[in-house]
């Protein structure tokens, strides 16, 4: 009977520790196979809508951004009139210097299904490595719970991304 109630507590902590760690720095898909949201050609076919600047309040550590956003995600990230549609993918590289030469990572969004997460506006969020590995993705409440600040429009932001172009 004492061997059997000491490994319970322990087994309950290891599992409370692992999972007190997802959607800091870990993947938090189950599917150990998971795929960047960003293309590999992402340089050549995406547009910049943002150019290089400081990065905002609550982003990790002193980082410089540039936003760029796909094909069909480029004329709702700018004009703000139309609803992004399913497969847009807005992308914001993260640098360490100010002339955003040096990549540290990638921060994604892409719009899903409606039904997807109706919380999160259907978006579908990544953060990657400079080389494309993914750390973070799915539902990730970090980057949720800043980018509904204010219903989605926080500092001008239109449909969760945040802020004006």
């Amino acid at each position: 009977m004492t061997l059997m109630s000491t490994p319970a507590p322990l087994v309950l902590v290891t599992l409370t520790g692992a999972l007190g760690t997802l959607g800091c720095n870990q993947v938090t898909s189950t599917d150990n196979a998971t795929q960047a949201i960003v293309p590999a050609d992402y340089k050549s076919t995406f547009t910049e809508v943002r150019g290089c600047r400081k990065t905002g309040v609550g982003h990790e550590g002193d980082l410089f951004i540039r936003v760029l956003a796909g094909p069909s995600a480029k004329a709702p990230y700018t004009e703000r009139k139309v609803p992004f549609p399913e497969g847009a993918v807005v992308v914001k590289e993260q640098f360490d210097d100010e002339k955003c030469q040096t990549l540290v990572q990638l921060t994604a969004m892409r719009k899903e299904a409606k039904g997807y997460d109706p919380t999160a506006s259907d978006w579908h969020w990544q953060t990657l490595g400079a080389d494309r590995a993914v750390k973070l993705d799915g539902k990730v409440k970090r980057c949720i719970g800043c980018h509904a600040d204010a219903a989605g429009e926080c500092n001008g932001g239109y449909d969760l991304t945040c802020t004006a172009p």
